[in-house]
């Protein structure tokens, strides 16, 4: 593990505190003191999981605190150290050393880094960074070629913070998947990434002007934090009168064009099942799979009120003897699955 001593030699990012000694509380507090990597890609519109408008709120202390980690959080910081390691296994000249510190940017106060670890590589010039992903089954999809977006755009901020040239970035895809990438300095992107979110600080924090709001998921959920008060009437002024009756022709526009579009989708699926018929594989003749519709596992219910009132008149007989003639099996539904088709379209059309 490299020390404080290490770090001021390998960059001028003042440390701020070492994260192995703070409580998930007092990492949360400073956390909100600026924006770390994950931040950057929320600031861009990039972040899966957190929009501008949910970031505002955490970082002006609207969002409630929340100190508890989630079972996939913990479970990524306790796979770090051996994803890391797997890696320099991977490739002998590759060293990974720790690095359990919190670091500020020496002239942009507002961003700060917190790093798996800081590396160096025989056929590389200089130090690099390092960080290790533990990628869910569903988002593998996202590693087509290396890291998606949102996590170049986090790597990029690291680069920014302790100014280092290139950054590894491994992640781990489940069995024997494990993927190393490289990320390289951009000086231009770094620049304008720096501006973005310095703008964003300046605008929605120090200034507290809030965010326009998206569709995401993410700003749902933060819009949903807004605390009620029973009764409150919203009365519109002239000008607002105008735009809310805007928003209602958008509101009503879209809802056509999502129950016109609903109607195309459940038509085509439909057309796809009738050529399947009793089929459960569409193929071409090369192989290639466009199509599945089959048969889920048997579905077995149990009508436990009536296996309960049983079981009161059995005169003390065990309730699952009771149950079996009040249970039922059905064969599971036909579930059509169409993802490779679309996989094989969308990739014919990019060509």
């Amino acid at each position: 593990m490299l020390t404080e001593r290490d770090l001021a030699v390998i960059t001028p990012a003042p440390i701020i505190a070492r994260t192995d000694e703070l409580t998930r509380a007092d990492w949360l507090h400073l956390r909100r003191s600026g924006l770390g990597g994950s931040d950057a890609a929320a600031v861009l519109g990039l972040s899966k999981w957190t929009s501008s408008y949910g970031l505002w709120l955490d970082k002006t202390g609207r969002a409630p605190d929340d100190d508890n980690s989630t079972l996939a959080q913990r479970r990524g910081t306790f796979l770090e150290e051996f994803i890391l390691a797997e890696a320099c296994r991977q490739d002998p000249d590759l060293q990974i050393d720790r690095a359990p510190y919190m670091l500020r940017h020496p002239d942009v106060p507002v961003m700060f880094a917190n790093t798996d670890g800081l590396a160096v590589h025989n056929r590389r010039p200089l130090r690099g960074g390092a960080e290790a992903k533990n990628v869910h089954p569903f988002q593998v999809r996202d590693w087509p070629e290396g890291p998606p977006p949102y996590y170049e755009v986090q790597v990029l901020h690291y680069m920014a913070v302790l100014g280092l040239t290139w950054w590894v970035v491994v992640a781990d895809c489940g069995g024997d998947d494990l993927r190393v990438h490289y990320v390289e300095r951009d000086e231009d992107v770094i620049e304008a990434l720096v501006a973005a979110e310095q703008q964003w600080w300046q605008r929605h924090v120090i200034e507290g002007i809030e965010p326009a709001v998206d569709g995401s998921k993410a700003a749902t959920e933060a819009l949903a934090l807004i605390e009620a008060r029973a009764g409150a009437v919203k009365v519109l002024d002239p000008d607002e009168q105008a735009e809310v009756e805007d928003l209602f022709r958008q509101l009503a526009h879209d809802q056509e064009v999502v129950k016109e579009a609903t109607s195309g989708v459940d038509l085509t699926k439909n057309t796809i099942r009738q050529m399947l018929g009793e089929a459960t594989e569409l193929e071409d003749t090369d192989g290639t799979r466009w199509a599945t519709w089959r048969q889920q596992k048997d579905k077995t219910t149990t009508d436990w009120k009536a296996a309960e009132r049983s079981a009161a008149l059995g005169l003390g007989v065990p309730l699952d003897e009771l149950a079996a003639p009040h249970t039922t099996t059905s064969p599971g539904p036909r579930v059509l699955r169409v993802d490779g088709g679309i996989k094989h379209i969308t990739k014919e059309n990019a060509s």
